[in-house]
């Protein structure tokens, strides 16, 4: 992944008055991108301010959708399962699956078959880190993550956008691993 500096058209495009970096998975901004972080931006001007104390929690995942440049997906299928938790020292840890992620038949994960591993690997994902709400305005959120069973992540910081209205948290993922921009709907687990 590389970290993408926005040119003069983007600043000019979303009033932008300081320089914002947002990773994404592709070296060339394509118009579709440009679309993409454009309708992004005006969603999360339009929000209310984010506090740290409404983030922290535990957060139960309702959906996840995908908008990649091929179309929208859901990859964890249409009634994903996972959590989230935001803890208030600045740790977090995520884990998101199918539900019909098949079992393993030998009922041991070392002796897996090269198939069943396949599914496992695109039907589950886990990762944990250190998190900080970076504006409050915006809703930006920096993740860094210290383990992933996405290894491509390991070690790396993320941007998240994020919007917490009561129990409801919406999260963004500007750089998904699917190629795309990621939005998750949670429901805060009470």
């Amino acid at each position: 992944m590389q970290l993408l500096y926005f040119s003069s058209w983007v600043f000019r495009k979303l009033n932008l008055t300081s320089l914002i970096k947002i990773p994404i998975n592709n070296s060339i901004l394509t118009d579709y991108n440009k679309h993409l972080i454009q309708n992004w931006y005006e969603q999360v001007s339009a929000q209310a301010q984010t506090s740290t104390k409404q983030m922290s929690g535990n957060w139960s995942l309702v959906s996840l959708e995908t908008d990649t440049s091929e179309g929208r997906i859901q990859p964890f299928g249409p009634a994903p399962v996972g959590y989230i938790y935001f803890a208030p020292n600045g740790r977090f840890g995520s884990q998101f699956m199918r539900p019909d992620v098949p079992k393993v038949a030998a009922n041991n994960r070392l002796k897996a078959t090269a198939e069943e591993n396949i599914a496992i690997a695109l039907g589950a994902v886990a990762f944990f880190g250190e998190w900080k709400l970076v504006d409050a305005k915006t809703g930006e959120v920096r993740l860094h993550i210290i383990g992933s069973s996405y290894p491509n992540w390991n070690g790396g910081d993320q941007t998240r956008f994020v919007k917490v209205s009561g129990d409801a948290m919406t999260l963004v993922n500007p750089s998904s691993p699917s190629a795309g921009t990621s939005t998750l709907m949670l429901s805060r687990v009470r």
